[in-house]
Parts: structure tokens; sequence; C-alpha cells
């Protein structure tokens, strides 16, 4: 993801919390309450902002400015830190950031957790001047991006733009992206745990659970998210989530 043009300029710290999360948990988020920063020290996290995504391990971490909708999805059990601040920044944008050690956000988040029930004004420009110092070090250690990150976002990009059409095939992807099918395969599989074609599906679903809950009609929305008829839709929904969409509309 690209980076902010501009340094972000904290305000206010707001709190910070230790996270344990299980594989295959998923969150979505409308507008985040508070920027932050979410650094992940075991397992791998997953997090997609329209159309482009940040996977986070081993101690790397992920800028979130306060508004931004969201996923948040576990790909593998993980223990993270999320420090959450304020910042005058409207135009800030979420991006990637590099990674710390260890044992050094941990003795951060114990620090922090002590300091934030300090009330006095010296205990606020503490905590402002920690907060500046982390931030260097997560924007200072950006790791780039490999070959594959690359080539997954580019793919994840363009099926989720394309993810309407029925007559989408990986082939198609494969080509958009100028590398084989079977290497694609290989590749979101290493990257998202997931294939080309459970992706694809998982991106309809999700979107035709957000038409459901506008009270679309059925074929309307089979239509949209890239199924020929509203059989065929409802067979998939109907395994993807274990009731048919008939059923959701209710809920």
């Amino acid at each position: 993801m690209k980076m902010n043009r501009n340094p972000i300029r904290i305000e206010k710290f707001k709190n910070i919390s230790y996270v344990k999360d299980q594989k295959g948990r998923l969150l979505s988020f409308h507008s985040r309450y508070a920027s932050c920063f979410i650094i992940t020290l075991k397992g791998r996290l997953r997090f997609t902002f329209g159309d482009e995504t940040v996977i986070t391990d081993s101690g790397r971490g992920v800028f979130i400015p306060q508004g931004t909708a969201y996923t948040n999805e576990c790909l593998e059990s993980a223990e993270s830190i999320s420090v959450n601040f304020f910042i005058s920044d409207t135009a800030a944008r979420p991006c990637a950031l590099g990674s710390i050690n260890e044992k050094w956000a941990l003795s951060f988040y114990e620090e922090f957790s002590q300091k934030a029930y300090e009330k006095t004004e010296s205990a606020h420009y503490y905590l402002l001047s920690r907060l500046y110092q982390l931030a260097f070090l997560l924007f200072k250690s950006e790791k780039p991006r490999s070959e594959k990150e690359r080539l997954g976002e580019k793919a994840f990009s363009h099926m989720q733009s394309e993810c309407g059409r029925a007559d989408l095939q990986i082939h198609e992807v494969a080509a958009f992206c100028n590398v084989s099918a079977v290497y694609l395969r290989k590749v979101m599989k290493e990257l998202y745990e997931k294939t080309p074609f459970q992706l694809l599906t998982e991106m309809r679903m999700k979107k035709a659970c957000e038409m459901l809950q506008e009270q679309r009609p059925v074929k309307e929305i089979a239509l949209s998210v890239g199924y020929s008829d509203i059989y065929q839709f409802s067979r998939a929904f109907k395994r993807y989530f274990g009731y048919p969409p008939t059923l959701s509309q209710n809920r």
C-alpha cells in the first residue's frame, strides 16, 4: 500500500490493548473510532481496505486512521497489540509498517498500560513522546513488499473488481498478472491460505450479504455477484453459510 505523503501528527493517546485471536475470526469495521498501530506479535492477520490488503506477522504492523472502513481476518491464531490515538490528519491513509522486536513491543505495552492511568499533563506529554518513538521505529523499518506479495495484491484487487462477472476465470486473472494459472494458485494459497476460487466465493458472499441487508431481490443479487441464475446462487450461498439467502433476509 502507498505510504502517507505527510507524517502523521499525533494529538492524544487513547488506549492500548493486547488481543488474542483464533484462526478464522473475521471482524468488519464501518468506521474506526480512533487511529491505531496494530502490531502482530504471533500468528498472521490480514487487513483489507477496499481493494488493498496488508498481511502482518512477526512484529510487523499496520497503521489505520480514524474513520477507516476495513475487515480484519485472523489467518493463523494470533496475538497483537493495538495502540489507539487521535491524529489531526484528515487525509491520512492506512498503510503497512515495518517490524519491531517482540520484547520491546511487550515492554512498550506494559509501560503504556501503567502510565495511561495517570491523568497529569506530564503523563500526557510522556505518552505522546513514546508514541512518536514507536511511530519512528515502525515507519523507519518499513519492509518492502516481496514480488509474491505484490502479485497477490494485484490478483486480489482484480478479482474484487470483477467478481460480479459469472464468466471470470483464474486463467484471466493470471493473464492480467502476467503469470501462469498454476503459479498464481500457488502464490494465493501461500499468502491467503485459500485458493483463488475460495477467495472469489468469499468476495461474492460478502457482497451478497450487504445487498441482502438492503432488502434487494434475491434474483438481482444473484446476477450482481456473478451467478447466472437464482438457483445457482442459492445453492452456493447455502453451501457457504449453511442457510438459504431468503432466511438471511429475515435475520
